[in-house]
């Protein structure tokens, strides 16, 4: 029962709140529950994208195992406008909604194309394909594209498209340090919630295209901090790794420490330092993050690609994490008060120690990882994949999955 407190308080962000109660040092908590949707529209094979992410179905099309609560449902057919619907996913029962394709009056088509190719192209927050990719009758005016490759600029673009326009997007894509924020917190550590509230106010000010964070809850000074319990075998080899640091305490890219004391002024300080050293690899995280998935395949590839030759003390390690996690905000789960958390880390695969490599400049490999999912997981969980060379503690490179909000 371990993980227990913590499943209680990410059900209430995924499936809402529902009875949670304490008896004996146990929590009685709810498992997820799942439902079915049967989605049509007045234009077969248009594409189905659940909360942003596609499906890979195109209507009409029935599907069995979505999480209950409410999702938003989109549907994007070349010549038509977009449908959006919501629908809420009943435990047991099979939804259906019939969504109304609009002829669009006048269309324009897109060409697009980036260097290196492969890069995951959103069309207005939609994963639409992989460059090169051509883009049929889609609506005028302004458009949003995004062009995504790990380890690499995001290029983000409003595009202004006209009637019968046939427009050619052409991009590189240049090697792009990101860096790796992680940080010791514990649910009973009275100063760790201001150290928390200033890293999450310069990781937005940084942006979630240049920066990754990673929260660790050790088993100090509070042993029973739920978050400790949900991840301790994976949490103490992290924390023993780095020698057992005192907490409220951040690291960026493994070599640029920083207590409460002058926090913000020492990360800024850290930024622009890291953001100055020039890459050793790039990170791509495939077959995870365009698509909506199974409940159960928590599962992908990292991507690696070396820029310089990587010893072999160098390994790359793929956490994952929960995006956000929420208390009732009269049941702290812990002494110091706080309810709100965010980053908060789930589990290493395959372990903690990760998977070494040695790899020649220019050298590329795919590295397989997988999440079992427990009680109470939800789709708010991300990948985190670094590159750290464990000499020095170094890390070399960083990439995550979430590249929208």
């Amino acid at each position: 029962m371990k993980n227990a407190f913590l499943l209680c308080g990410l059900l209430i962000v995924l499936f809402g709140w529902q009875s949670c109660t304490t008896k004996e040092g146990t929590v009685a908590f709810a498992n997820p529950t799942f439902g079915g949707l049967d989605v049509v529209s007045t234009v077969d094979s248009a594409r189905i994208f659940i909360d942003g992410r596609d499906s890979g179905l195109k209507t009409p099309a029935l599907f069995t195992d979505i999480p209950s609560g409410m999702r938003k449902i989109e549907v994007l057919a070349p010549g038509f406008s977009l449908a959006i619907e919501d629908v809420e996913i009943i435990e047991g029962e099979v939804s259906r909604i019939e969504l109304d394709l609009t002829a669009l009056p006048e269309t324009a088509s897109m060409e697009i194309e980036s260097d290196p190719s492969g890069a995951l192209v959103l069309f207005n927050d939609l994963p639409v394909g992989f460059t090169p990719l051509t883009l049929e009758d889609v609506s005028t005016g302004e458009q949003d594209i995004t062009l995504y490759n790990g380890g690499r600029q995001v290029v983000r673009e409003t595009i202004q498209l006209s009637a019968g326009q046939q427009l050619m997007v052409q991009r590189t894509l240049q090697p792009f340090r990101h860096v790796l924020v992680e940080h010791l917190s514990n649910t009973n550590c009275i100063p760790c919630p201001e150290a928390d509230d200033i890293i999450e106010a310069l990781l937005e000010e940084v942006g979630i295209d240049s920066a990754t964070s990673i929260a660790y809850h050790p088993n100090y000074p509070g042993e029973n901090d739920p978050f400790f319990l949900a991840s301790a075998d994976d949490v103490l080899p992290r924390i023993e790794y780095y020698a057992e640091p005192p907490i409220p305490f951040v690291l960026l890219d493994g070599i640029k420490p920083s207590t409460l004391f002058n926090l913000e002024e020492n990360m800024r300080n850290g930024f622009a330092e890291r953001f100055a050293e020039p890459p050793a690899a790039t990170l791509e995280i495939l077959d995870f993050n365009d698509s909506f998935a199974a409940f159960s395949e928590l599962r992908g590839r990292i991507r690696v690609t070396a820029l310089e030759s990587l010893g072999s003390d160098v390994f790359l390690r793929v956490g994952l994490i929960q995006r956000f996690v929420a208390f009732p905000p009269n049941e702290p789960p812990g002494t110091n008060g706080d309810t709100q958390f965010k980053d908060v880390f789930r589990a290493f695969s395959p372990s903690a120690e990760g998977t070494s490599l040695s790899l020649g400049a220019g050298e590329t490999i795919d590295v397989e990882f997988d999440f079992t999912p427990g009680a109470g997981w939800g789709e708010d969980l991300h990948v985190v994949a670094f590159l750290q060379r464990d000499s020095d503690r170094e890390i070399l490179q960083s990439v995550w999955s979430l590249i929208q909000e």
